[in-house]
């Protein structure tokens, strides 16, 4: 069998956890609600990505945190940020510039990349206008574009 792979995104709202193989095929996949205790839900999450994907847990290889509670998986062999994570898929699906707004939970993020997929330095983070940015960014994209 091929190498295994899994991420597991753990937001303030919803946590999320994929199994993929070497080819980046999706084999297993779940979406719950975070609710108060993330190391249920990112454990949970990862399970029910594997029984759908027909796998023990011992054949992945590689597990990868992110998000808000990526400190709670303590499963997990690495943990990264959303920033590097969105770069990453991102650049992946669209390997050419550009920028990426992420609508969390509990915060909003815009990040710009290079064509190469590097983030580029922008507004600083405590800077009042990109706070104000991402906030009207929030309250109008929901309205914009309904789920």
């Amino acid at each position: 069998m091929s190498s295994i792979y899994a991420g597991i995104d753990v937001g303030t709202t919803t946590t999320k956890a994929v199994v993929i193989n070497a080819n980046r095929e999706i084999l297993g996949s779940s979406v719950r609600r975070s609710g108060a205790n993330l190391v249920s839900a990112a454990t949970e999450a990862f399970e029910e990505s594997l029984a759908q994907a027909k796998l023990n847990r011992d054949i992945v290889q590689t597990i990868v945190a992110t998000g808000y509670g990526r400190r709670n998986v303590s499963f997990a062999h690495d943990a990264r940020t959303e920033i590097s994570c969105h770069g990453l898929g991102c650049h992946y699906y669209f390997p050419k510039a550009i920028t990426i707004v992420d609508i969390g939970g509990q915060d909003n993020k815009i990040i710009k990349l290079d064509a190469q997929g590097k983030p580029l330095v922008g507004l600083p983070e405590d800077s009042p206008l990109r706070r104000q940015l991402v906030s009207l960014i929030g309250q109008v994209l929901p309205v914009a574009m309904p789920v």
